[in-house]
Parts: C-alpha cells; sequence; structure tokens
C-alpha cells in the first residue's frame, strides 16, 4: 500500500470550468449511465424543500421515498430478496397507509380468447405501479 498523495504530489484539474452543452443535436449521441437512487433523492430533496419543509425534514422525506420505491420494486421483480428479506419487506409495506394493497399479486387477466405469441411478454407483477409515495402524499 502506498501512502496518499499531499500537497503537490496531488494531480488538480486546470480548470473546473463546466462546458454545457446547448446545441439539441450535440446531445443526440450523449448517454449517462447513472444509478437512479440518488437522482431519486435529490428530486425528492428539492420537491420537498419547495413544499416548505426544512432542510432536515426533506432529507428524511427524500430518503425515505427511495426506501419505499425501491423496496417496492424490488418486491415487485419478486427476484431481489431471499425469502425472509421478502417476508420483512412485505411487513414493511403493510404497515403503510394501504400498504397491504402495494403488496398484494397482480390477478391473472380473464382469457380473452386469443392466444398469446410466444414473443409477447407474458403480463406480471413488474408491470404494476412502483410508485408508493403516491397514496403517502395523498394524491389520486
Amino acid at each position: 500500500m502506498q501512502p496518499l498523495p499531499t500537497g503537490a504530489d496531488i494531480d488538480q484539474p486546470a480548470s473546473l470550468e463546466i462546458k454545457e452543452i446547448t446545441d439539441p443535436e450535440a446531445l443526440i449521441p450523449v448517454s449517462i449511465t447513472t444509478n437512479r437512487a440518488p437522482v431519486k433523492t435529490a428530486w425528492a430533496f428539492v420537491v420537498s424543500e419547495r413544499m416548505g419543509f426544512d432542510r432536515q425534514e426533506a432529507l428524511s422525506i427524500a430518503h425515505v421515498f427511495v426506501h419505499f420505491s425501491s423496496m417496492k420494486h424490488a418486491l415487485m421483480l419478486g427476484n431481489i430478496y431471499n425469502k425472509q428479506e421478502t417476508k420483512e419487506a412485505e411487513e414493511e409495506m403493510s404497515e403503510l397507509p394501504d400498504g397491504a394493497k402495494w403488496i398484494k399479486k397482480k390477478p391473472e387477466p380473464a382469457w380473452n380468447g386469443k392466444k398469446r405469441r410466444r414473443d409477447e411478454p407474458k403480463e406480471t407483477e413488474a408491470t404494476q405501479s412502483s410508485q408508493p409515495w403516491v397514496g403517502l402524499l395523498r394524491a389520486k
């Protein structure tokens, strides 16, 4: 192991200037890959502050928002948690207002007389909404 660099050994960028791309045509080939949790946290934090919550409350709301939406998404995918984690997550979701209906399985659609093509995906729980915060914010 080597010691961390100090003083003049640290590579510093020549400039911290950000060169914005404002031409829409230049943005077409640009792509960004990111984890959605930090983006959702930042969004929920800004929305909460704009709703009048102080910084601490807004951070708490953002954390809860991301926690429950991620848990709901994982439960709907069905292959993320092991059996014990799934049971704990379902218990946690059921403690929320209307939480029990968020973890219900989507019923199989009634047969409409048409055969499903092989390449047509079967409807699964993942097609349900993964937005449990809608109920928390009293939106309809």
